[in-house]
């Protein structure tokens, strides 16, 4: 299942992404697709370094999520610290290396890089979960869940650039970067939380908690569903605007 899984990764992300490369014209050049791809492979190995990294350190500072009785904050922190921090940050890390790598033109291409660093995260991660038809099935439905919060991520960063080189006074340029990080780790958060790593789902739960636990999780992946289809038809909407936002 490991391998469909893969391959299915491959074939919808890559098929999205030609389509948002071939918007722009002049379109990126070949290397500038494909090494963010490579890339975000590598930010899942960084992530998990980075998720060992603070275990350890919240381990010596005496935190055991086990020992949070209320099961929402035990989710919400779990997901925090072994997911929505670590992975974003480390997604961050390669979108930020790419732009200094291609020192991409226009905000559009910024956006390109943080989803080609989400595609390349997601095929590895895809690869690792593929455990079952149920598995595989599921997670098609947020297969660009992490692409489109890499595109978002980079979106904020090029918007920076853009207003700091144009002196728009009315713009917080800090903010955005503020934001640049801060809006993917709490979508990512909240989307685990409610899901993947919501404590309502373990066993030893009583059945009636588990069945709403249940419900949440179904109704978290509908929204993140609908959130990847609101962003790629905003993506489409706004791909004129955001390729006339130059950054040279």
């Amino acid at each position: 299942m490991a391998i469909i899984q893969f391959a299915l990764s491959i074939i919808i992300l890559g098929i999205i992404y030609f389509k948002m490369i071939k918007r722009e014209i002049p379109s990126i050049g070949k290397a500038q697709a494909i090494v963010p791809v490579i890339l975000g492979v590598v930010s899942l190995v960084v992530s998990v370094a980075l998720t060992v990294l603070i275990a350890i350190g919240l381990s010596k500072l005496g935190y055991n999520k086990n020992n949070i009785s209320n099961l929402v904050l035990r989710s919400i922190s779990s997901s925090f610290f072994a997911a929505g921090l670590s992975e974003e940050i480390a997604k961050c890390l390669f979108i930020v290396l790419c732009i200094k790598i291609f020192k991409p033109k226009n905000v559009y291409e910024y956006l390109l890089t943080g989803f080609g660093v989400g595609m390349g995260f997601t095929i590895f991660e895809e690869f690792l979960y593929g455990s079952s038809l149920v598995a595989v099935v599921i997670r098609i439905l947020v297969i660009t869940f992490h692409s489109v919060l890499g595109s978002v991520m980079a979106s904020y960063i090029g918007k920076a650039k853009y207003y700091k080189l144009n002196k728009t006074e009315n713009k917080n340029i800090t903010m955005m970067y503020v934001k640049a990080l801060l809006i993917p780790i709490l979508i990512h958060t909240l989307y685990d939380a409610t899901n993947v790593k919501n404590a309502g789902l373990e066993n030893g739960v009583p059945d009636d908690v588990q069945g709403i636990a249940v419900l949440i999780a179904l109704v978290t992946m509908l929204l993140a569903f609908i959130l990847q289809i609101i962003i790629h038809v905003k993506i489409k909407k706004d791909t004129e605007k955001l390729i006339e936002m130059k950054v040279e």
